[in-house]
Protein backbone atom coordinates (compact mmCIF):
# COMPACT_ATOMS: atom_id res chain seq x y z
CA UNK A 1 0.00 0.00 0.00
CA UNK A 2 1.21 3.14 -0.90
CA UNK A 3 1.78 5.65 2.23
CA UNK A 4 1.40 8.61 0.36
CA UNK A 5 -1.83 7.76 -0.91
CA UNK A 6 -4.91 9.36 0.17
CA UNK A 7 -7.45 7.25 0.84
CA UNK A 8 -11.03 8.24 1.01
CA UNK A 9 -14.45 6.54 2.54
CA UNK A 10 -16.54 4.26 -0.36
CA UNK A 11 -19.18 4.07 2.67
CA UNK A 12 -19.71 1.71 5.70
CA UNK A 13 -21.09 -1.81 5.04
CA UNK A 14 -22.22 -4.75 6.95
CA UNK A 15 -19.59 -7.52 7.53
CA UNK A 16 -20.36 -10.40 5.89
CA UNK A 17 -22.03 -10.68 2.24
CA UNK A 18 -22.87 -6.87 1.83
CA UNK A 19 -18.92 -5.73 2.53
CA UNK A 20 -17.80 -8.86 0.49
CA UNK A 21 -20.00 -7.71 -2.78
CA UNK A 22 -18.40 -4.62 -2.41
CA UNK A 23 -15.06 -5.51 -2.54
CA UNK A 24 -16.04 -8.48 -5.16
CA UNK A 25 -16.57 -5.10 -7.72
CA UNK A 26 -13.90 -3.22 -6.66
CA UNK A 27 -11.57 -6.17 -7.25
CA UNK A 28 -13.37 -6.96 -10.70
CA UNK A 29 -12.28 -3.18 -11.54
CA UNK A 30 -8.93 -2.96 -9.89
CA UNK A 31 -9.81 -0.47 -7.77
CA UNK A 32 -7.53 -0.66 -4.36
CA UNK A 33 -9.46 -0.57 -1.14
CA UNK A 34 -8.99 -1.86 2.55
CA UNK A 35 -11.26 -2.04 5.23
CA UNK A 36 -11.34 0.39 8.32
CA UNK A 37 -12.39 -1.06 11.58
CA UNK A 38 -13.44 1.07 14.19
CA UNK A 39 -12.09 0.19 17.72
CA UNK A 40 -15.01 -2.04 19.01
CA UNK A 41 -15.17 -3.57 15.74
CA UNK A 42 -11.62 -4.56 14.94
CA UNK A 43 -12.08 -6.16 18.32
CA UNK A 44 -15.11 -7.97 17.90
CA UNK A 45 -13.60 -9.08 14.21
CA UNK A 46 -10.26 -10.18 15.55
CA UNK A 47 -11.32 -11.83 18.42
CA UNK A 48 -15.03 -13.06 18.24
CA UNK A 49 -14.29 -13.67 13.74
CA UNK A 50 -17.80 -11.68 13.29
CA UNK A 51 -18.50 -8.06 14.42
CA UNK A 52 -22.24 -6.61 13.77
CA UNK A 53 -20.33 -3.21 13.41
CA UNK A 54 -19.97 -1.86 9.98
CA UNK A 55 -16.78 -1.81 8.67
CA UNK A 56 -15.98 1.65 6.63
CA UNK A 57 -14.24 0.31 3.06
CA UNK A 58 -11.66 2.97 2.08
CA UNK A 59 -10.58 3.77 -1.84
CA UNK A 60 -7.87 5.95 -3.56
CA UNK A 61 -9.30 9.32 -3.21
CA UNK A 62 -8.19 10.30 -6.88
CA UNK A 63 -10.64 6.86 -7.37
CA UNK A 64 -13.99 7.64 -5.10
CA UNK A 65 -15.58 8.81 -7.87
CA UNK A 66 -15.09 6.00 -10.34
CA UNK A 67 -16.27 3.18 -6.92
CA UNK A 68 -19.47 5.41 -6.19
CA UNK A 69 -20.16 5.15 -10.15
CA UNK A 70 -19.72 0.98 -10.47
CA UNK A 71 -21.54 0.54 -6.62
CA UNK A 72 -24.21 2.45 -7.90
CA UNK A 73 -24.58 1.52 -11.09
CA UNK A 74 -24.48 -2.41 -9.33
CA UNK A 75 -27.31 -1.38 -7.22
CA UNK A 76 -29.53 -0.38 -10.38
CA UNK A 77 -28.67 -3.88 -12.18
CA UNK A 78 -29.37 -5.83 -9.17
CA UNK A 79 -32.99 -3.72 -9.04
CA UNK A 80 -33.61 -4.10 -12.39
CA UNK A 81 -32.97 -7.37 -12.53
CA UNK A 82 -34.95 -8.56 -9.26
CA UNK A 83 -38.34 -6.22 -11.16
CA UNK A 84 -37.63 -8.78 -14.09
CA UNK A 85 -37.99 -11.52 -12.14
CA UNK A 86 -41.24 -13.29 -12.78
CA UNK A 87 -43.26 -13.59 -9.15
CA UNK A 88 -44.03 -17.37 -9.07
CA UNK A 89 -47.59 -18.38 -9.69
CA UNK A 90 -49.81 -19.83 -6.49
CA UNK A 91 -50.84 -23.19 -7.51
CA UNK A 92 -54.66 -23.87 -6.50
CA UNK A 93 -54.57 -26.12 -3.76
CA UNK A 94 -56.11 -29.70 -4.42
CA UNK A 95 -60.04 -30.20 -3.35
Amino acid sequence: MDTAQKWASLGQFALGAEAEIVESLLETFEVPYFRKYDREGAFTHIYLGNSRIPVEIMVPDDRLSEAKELLENHIAESELESEAEPESELEPEPN
